[in-house]
């Protein structure tokens, strides 16, 4: 594999670091996405996470763009450079990584397995400093010591086995690396069996039943053997939680 720095002139363009296999899944999250009404136009995809209030999901978003700002903050402490890296993983339509990488002056290496948005993200997004990539970490991972931030924005629940993926990410970490796991639901024990009936019922009234086997529930003690910080707790905050503050944990995990 190329060194990542040797990816950055290639703006306008999906970079292939793994051969595409995943087309069940790509089928099924386009399928479910546009039931959802959630597959956008590249200017809408642009102004992200600005939304219009016509928007079915502008409340969602309103959530979104709340993490998101709190995660930069966070980072932006932390005075990384342009010869660190950040892993966005799952980063979809790239609206994300386009923020990481206009707001902070590390690289951002912006992967998924799903073509159809990383080829709408590489024709909208021409930061000199993002890379949108195909890539299966699974099966091809980075180099170790490689990033100095991962993230997983909405996107920790579509991997099957969390600890696999852990485990992987920590051996890609540099020297004092950081994982950031945000707007991702995590579950008690008692509730996942409930968690996954509603899901599957959702994804049955859209006639999208088979995203279900993609969509999975993770247990919060998977992460008692990492170091993890809670940076935020939807149910620790006093009063009830604003319109803006997502639902679901934010989770720091260090190696």
């Amino acid at each position: 594999m190329k060194e990542l720095k040797e990816y950055l002139n290639l703006t306008g363009e999906v970079v292939l670091m793994s051969e595409p296999n995943h087309f069940d899944f790509e089928h099924a999250y386009i399928a479910t996405r546009k039931k959802e009404e959630r597959v956008l136009n590249d200017k809408e995809v642009l102004g992200l996470p600005e939304i219009g209030k016509q928007n079915p999901h502008f409340r969602e978003w309103k959530i979104r763009k709340h993490s998101s700002s709190k995660l930069i903050e966070c980072l932006y402490k932390r005075r990384l450079t342009d010869k660190d890296w950040i892993l966005d993983v799952g980063a979809g339509n790239g609206w994300f990584s386009n923020i990481l990488a206009k707001e902070l002056k590390a690289n951002v290496l912006a992967i998924d397995i799903n073509m159809h948005e990383l080829e709408q993200a590489a024709r909208v997004f021409k930061q000199k400093n993002v890379i949108f990539a195909y890539l299966d970490l699974l099966k091809k991972p980075l180099e170790h010591q490689s990033c100095a931030t991962i993230i997983f924005n909405s996107s920790f629940q579509y991997f099957d086995d969390p600890k696999q993926v852990l485990d992987l990410c920590l051996k890609m970490l540099s020297k004092d690396g950081e994982i950031h796991i945000i707007d991702s639901p995590i579950y008690e024990q008692d509730k996942i069996a409930a968690a996954k009936q509603r899901s599957l019922e959702y994804y049955l009234q859209l006639d999208c039943q088979h995203m279900a086997e993609y969509y999975h529930h993770h247990n919060k003690s998977l992460f008692e053997q990492y170091n993890t910080t809670y940076l935020y707790q939807p149910n620790s905050d006093k009063p009830a939680r604003r319109e803006f503050d997502s639902p679901f944990p934010w989770l720091l995990i260090k190696a």
